[in-house]
C-alpha cells in the first residue's frame, strides 16, 4: 500500500500550472486563428470569387463576388487602387480607379436581387421589408445613411456604402470595376502585382481568383506566377483557355486575420501595348526580371523561416521529451522503484515489530499520522498499564457508554516515548485536567473556539513528536537527489519553452513553437512535481511494511484459518493495538469473541479489560473520532460567524520594408 503523493495538496499549484502550460498555448493559438476585427458569429464571408482579366492596355478588369453573413445593418465597402511596385516608386505609378465602368449588386439568399447600382449616383429601393440604399464616395456631396458627408479613407480607395443590405444576413455582393494602369510594362516583361484578396476583417473562406493574361502568341512556359502573403493560398493551376490566353487560377481554403492574397506574374512584355505612360506604369528602360528573384526571395523568406522554425522545434521538442523522459524512467528505477522483500507468505501471524501503534501507521501510510494512530497509542498505553478503563458495567447493550480512562501517574514514565507523554499531557493535563478522563468529558470539551484550537494545537505536538521517533527508525530512503535531478531535468526543459514561446509571441516565428514550448514547460513542471513526491521505503522500512501488510491481512482473516491455534488473551490485547491502528478493531474483536466461543474458552474475555465489555473497541474509537470533529466542527462555525460580523462585498483591482502590390479591399461594419 502506497499513498500516491504525486496527487497531492504540495503538488497541486505544479499540476495546475502544468494544465495551463499544456492548455493556455492550444487556446492562445486557437483564438490568434481566429482573431478578427468582426467575429465570425457577427460576420463571414463564406465565399470570395474573382475573375481578374489583364488588358492589353494595361488597365485590369475585376469581377468580384462576396457571400457573406452579416450581423450588421450598415457594410461600407473600400476598394483600394494604390500600386506598391519595387522598381517604381508609388509617386510614379499611379492607377486609377475607373468610377464610368464600375457596377454592383446584393443578391438575398435565394438569388433575389435586392439593389443595383452603376456609381453614378445614389440608389434608393425596398424590399417590402427594409429601405435599402447604395451610396459611393466618389459622388459628388456623397453623404452618408444619416446624412453625413461620405469620404473614401484615403485617396488610394474608394467607398461604397450599403444601408440595410446586412439585414438580410447572408447576402451575395458582386462589384465590377476597372483599375486603369495596373499593369506594368518593363523592358524585359510585364507584370501584375496586385492584391487579389483580402480578409476584409473577417473569416474568409474557399477563395478562388482566376487571372487571364491578355494576347495568346506565347505559352504557358513564359509566364511565371507567385503567390504570397497567406497560408493556405496555392497556384492550382497555369494553362491556357479555349480563347488560347494563358490564365493562373489561385485558390485558398481560408484566410487567416490579417492575412491577404498577393500575386506577381511575369508574362511577355510584348503581350502589352500601353498607349500613353499617363499613369506612370511604362519602364520600358527598367530590366525588372533580374531583381524578381531577389525580391520574390525576401518575400518567401520569412514563410520559408515560419516553417524551418516549426521544424526545428518539433524536433527540439521530440528529442527533449524524449530525453526527459529517459531521465525521470532512470528517476524511478534508481530512487522510486518499490523493493522486492525476502517475504512472499500471505500472512504473518506475530508482530513484525516491537515498536508503537503510531509509528507503524507513520510507515503504514507513508509519513501521516492519523486519528487511528491517537486512538491505538491510547489502547496501547492501557496494555502496558499507564492507563485502565473503567467501563462501570456498561457494555453493547446500554444507550449511550461512557467509559471512564484512569491515568496512573505512579507508574514509572522512563519507557515512554515523547509522543506518548505527549498524549498523556494532552488528554489529562489539558482536556481532562486530571487524572480520569470520560468519553462525555472528551465530548464536551471542544465546546467553544479556544478549547477546540487548544484541542488541535495538541493534536499537532502528538503528531510532530511520533514522526519524530518514527524518522529514528529508518523507514524511507533519503530521495533529495532525486529532487534535484528532476529540478535539473525541469530547469532545462523551461528555459527551451520559454525560447520557443518568446519565438512565437515576440518574432512571431511558427505555429506550433508555443504549442510545443508550452509542451516542454508542462512535462517539466510534471517532472518536477514527480520528483517531488518520490517517497521509498528502505530496505528496512520495507520488509517492516510487507510484513505489516500480512499481519493486517491475518487479523481480518484469522477465524478463517483452519487449524490456527489460538494465541492467549494477552497476545491477542497486543494485536489489538495494531487492529484500532489498521482501523478494524470492531471486525477483530467479533471474529475474537466467535472463535473463543467456538472453543468454549469464554470466560477468558473476562480477564480482559479489553474484551470484558463488549463493543468497547467501538464506543471507545468512535468516541476519540468524535471529538476530533467537534473540534473542526467549533472552529469552522466561529470562523463563519466572524466573517458574516465583517459583511461581504469586495472588489477587483486592479516584418516590415516590404512590397505587396496594389489593390485589396477593406470594409467597416455598423
Amino acid at each position: 500500500m502506497k499513498n500516491n503523493r504525486f496527487i497531492s495538496k504540495q503538488n497541486t499549484g505544479k499540476l495546475v500550472g502544468a494544465f495551463l502550460a499544456l492548455v493556455l498555448p492550444i487556446a492562445y493559438t486557437v483564438y490568434m486563428m481566429y482573431d478578427y476585427e468582426y467575429g465570425f458569429t457577427d460576420a463571414r464571408t463564406d465565399s470570395f470569387t474573382s475573375r481578374i482579366e489583364v488588358q492589353q492596355n494595361g488597365d485590369v478588369r475585376f469581377e468580384e463576388a462576396r457571400t457573406r453573413y452579416l450581423n450588421y445593418s450598415v457594410i461600407e465597402q473600400s476598394l483600394y487602387f494604390t500600386a506598391d511596385d519595387e522598381d517604381i516608386s508609388k509617386d510614379v505609378h499611379t492607377p486609377e480607379f475607373d468610377t464610368t465602368t464600375f457596377a454592383n449588386r446584393v443578391y438575398d439568399r435565394s438569388g433575389d436581387l435586392l439593389i443595383q447600382g452603376d456609381g453614378t449616383a445614389p440608389v434608393h429601393g425596398s424590399s417590402g421589408i427594409d429601405d435599402l440604399y447604395l451610396t459611393y464616395s466618389w459622388l459628388p456631396g456623397a453623404v452618408n445613411e444619416v446624412g453625413d458627408r461620405f469620404y473614401p479613407e484615403d485617396d488610394e480607395s474608394v467607398n461604397l456604402l450599403h444601408y440595410n443590405s446586412g439585414l438580410w444576413e447572408t447576402a451575395r455582393f458582386e462589384y465590377d470595376y476597372t483599375i486603369k494602369g495596373a499593369a506594368i510594362e518593363y523592358a524585359d516583361t510585364a507584370e501584375f502585382f496586385w492584391t487579389v484578396a483580402a480578409t476584409d476583417y473577417m473569416l474568409t473562406k474557399d477563395i478562388d481568383v482566376t487571372i487571364t493574361l491578355p494576347g495568346t502568341d506565347y505559352e504557358v512556359a513564359d509566364v511565371d506566377a507567385y503567390a504570397f502573403g497567406a497560408n493556405k493560398v496555392q497556384i492550382a493551376d497555369v494553362s491556357k483557355n479555349d480563347d488560347g490566353q494563358v490564365e493562373v487560377h489561385l485558390t485558398a481554403a481560408r484566410l487567416y486575420p490579417d492575412e491577404y492574397i498577393v500575386t506577381r506574374i511575369n508574362f511577355p512584355a510584348s503581350a502589352l501595348s500601353i498607349p500613353d505612360n499617363t499613369y506612370g506604369n511604362v519602364a520600358d528602360t527598367i530590366a525588372h526580371l533580374p531583381n524578381v528573384a531577389e525580391y520574390q526571395g525576401e518575400y518567401e523568406l520569412m514563410p520559408k523561416v515560419y516553417k524551418a522554425v516549426d521544424v526545428v522545434a518539433l524536433v527540439l521538442a521530440a528529442v527533449l521529451v524524449a530525453l526527459a523522459g529517459f531521465g525521470a524512467y532512470r528517476i524511478y528505477v534508481k530512487y522510486d522503484k518499490e523493493r522486492v522483500s525476502s517475504f512472499y507468505g500471505e500472512y504473518y501471524r506475530e508482530l513484525p515489530a516491537e515498536y508503537g501503534p503510531a509509528i507503524m501507521g507513520y510507515l503504514y501510510r507513508f509519513k501521516e499520522i492519523t486519528k487511528d494512530d491517537v486512538s491505538a497509542t491510547l489502547m496501547d498505553l492501557v496494555r502496558r498499564g499507564y492507563l485502565e478503563i473503567d467501563a462501570q458495567g456498561q457494555s453493547l447493550t446500554d444507550k449511550k457508554a461512557n467509559y471512564t480512562l484512569r491515568y496512573r501517574r505512579d507508574k514509572d514514565p522512563s519507557e515512554l516515548q515523547e509522543h506518548e507523554k505527549q498524549l498523556l499531557k494532552w488528554f489529562f493535563d489539558t482536556v481532562a485536567q486530571g487524572d480520569t478522563l470520560t468519553l462525555d468529558q472528551l465530548d464536551a470539551y471542544s465546546k467553544t473556539e479556544a478549547k477546540a484550537i487548544a484541542y488541535m494545537n495538541e493534536n499537532k505536538r502528538f503528531n510532530l513528536a511520533a514522526q519524530s521517533a518514527a524518522q529514528a527508525q529508518m523507514f524511507f530512503d533519503d530521495v533529495k537527489e532525486a529532487r534535484g535531478k528532476g529540478t535539473t531535468l525541469f530547469s532545462g526543459l523551461t528555459v527551451a519553452g520559454i525560447i520557443l514561446v518568446v519565438a512565437r509571441l515576440l518574432l512571431s516565428l511558427g505555429t506550433l513553437t508555443i504549442i510545443l514550448g508550452g509542451l516542454l514547460i508542462g512535462v517539466g513542471i510534471i517532472i518536477s512535481a514527480y520528483a517531488a513526491s518520490i517517497e521509498r521505503r528502505s530496505e528496512k522500512g520495507n520488509e517492516d511494511f510487507v510484513r505489516w501488510q500480512a499481519f493486517e491481512k491475518f487479523l481480518k482473516e484469522f477465524s478463517n484459518i483452519k487449524d490456527y491455534p489460538m494465541p492467549g488473551i494477552l497476545v491477542w490485547e497486543h494485536y489489538m493495538v495494531y487492529a484500532v491502528a489498521f482501523g478494524i478493531a470492531d471486525l477483530v474483536e467479533k471474529q475474537l469473541r466467535y472463535k473463543y466461543k467456538q472453543l468454549r474458552q469464554e470466560d477468558e474475555l473476562q480477564s480482559s479489560s479489553f474484551f470484558r465489555y463488549p463493543g468497547l473497541h467501538y464506543y471507545y474509537w468512535s468516541g476519540i473520532n468524535r471529538s476530533f470533529m467537534k473540534a473542526q466542527q467549533t472552529i469552522q462555525v466561529a470562523q463563519q460567524q466572524r466573517n458574516s460580523a465583517r459583511g461581504g462585498g469586495g472588489r477587483f483591482g486592479g516584418g516590415g520594408g516590404m512590397h505587396f502590390g496594389g489593390g485589396g479591399s477593406g470594409v467597416r461594419l455598423r
